[in-house]
């Protein structure tokens, strides 16, 4: 089993991809009200605070995933987060997922944040 508990802190030229902070959360709760988000992901925009707060104050400990930030370096701001998930070993295969909200778009951003996990899987 990989334990993926210690989650890494990866700088690319445009993007920092690190565990999240407490201090995320006002700009990830703008993202997932986003409706270009909302639509892209099939969520619904039912928003029950308590619940994302707990979620994300969690994601850190977790080690069966790979959780992080993303964060425009030129702005220090976070834009989104980029996940691994749904490791089977014996497969050889895992999930991917990306969400880049309305502050972090249209600038490659997600782009890289992409190859970043790639190259650091």
């Amino acid at each position: 089993m990989v334990d993926l508990r210690k989650k890494p802190k990866i700088i690319g030229e445009k993007v920092i991809l690190r565990p999240f902070h407490s201090d995320d959360l006002p700009y990830i709760e703008e993202c997932l009200k986003d409706p270009v988000v909302l639509k892209l992901t099939g969520s619904t925009s039912d928003f029950d605070r308590e619940s994302v707060i707990h979620w994300y104050h969690t994601r850190n400990e977790q080690q069966d995933r790979l959780d992080l930030a993303i964060v425009d370096k030129s702005l220090n701001l976070f834009v989104g987060e980029a996940v691994v998930n749904l490791y089977n070993e014996e497969k050889h295969s895992m999930n991917f997922r990306i969400l880049i909200g309305p502050r972090g778009r249209n600038r490659g951003l997600g782009t890289e944040a992409t190859q970043l996990i790639i190259d650091y899987v």
